[in-house]
């Protein structure tokens, strides 16, 4: 299973409110931040154009 649908899968997991280690939550935490990350700039990017 590829990064991306590793955290898709704890990503919903984590929304039916099942209970994901310490390990599995800080993975989810970045992979959101990274998420944001990405958003930002892709909307930073479309703006200046």
């Amino acid at each position: 299973m590829n990064e991306a649908k590793k955290m898709q899968r704890l990503h919903q997991l984590s929304v039916k409110g099942e209970t994901l280690t310490a390990v599995e939550q800080t993975a989810l935490q970045n992979w959101y931040e990274n998420l944001d990350r990405e958003e930002e700039l892709i909307l930073t990017t479309s703006y200046r154009n």
